[in-house]
């Protein structure tokens, strides 16, 4: 529950930014490598808290943080592993939505 609560939540938060990953082409062994370094999307970093369990940390490609798990995170790296690839599958098919607020609060 914990980790699906965790998915949806950074869903629900970064709908309207996909995650790819996209593989790297097959390099042509007849071309000339290319040296220049591949463009960013952005990262996504697995790390410790305090408390020895696993955060996700997803950095756009300037390096700023966009988002971070909250909750008690996961307990193992593998398990922030398999909500990653959740997350991916979500986020590659979810319908944006906007909530309006009270109009009282306007």
């Amino acid at each position: 529950m914990q980790k699906v609560f965790a998915v949806l939540t950074l869903a629900g938060l970064f709908a309207i930014a996909p995650l790819a990953v996209a593989q790297a082409p097959k390099a042509d062994p007849k071309k000339p490598a290319d040296t220049k370094p591949a463009a960013s999307k952005g990262s996504i970093t697995i790390k410790p808290d305090a408390k020895g369990r696993y955060r996700l940390l997803i950095k756009d490609a300037d390096g700023k943080g966009m988002l971070m798990t909250a909750g008690n995170g996961f307990e193992t790296e593998k398990e922030a592993r398999e909500a990653i690839e959740e997350l991916k599958s979500i986020l590659s098919s979810a319908k944006v939505t906007v909530e309006k607020g009270d109009e009282k609060d306007k």
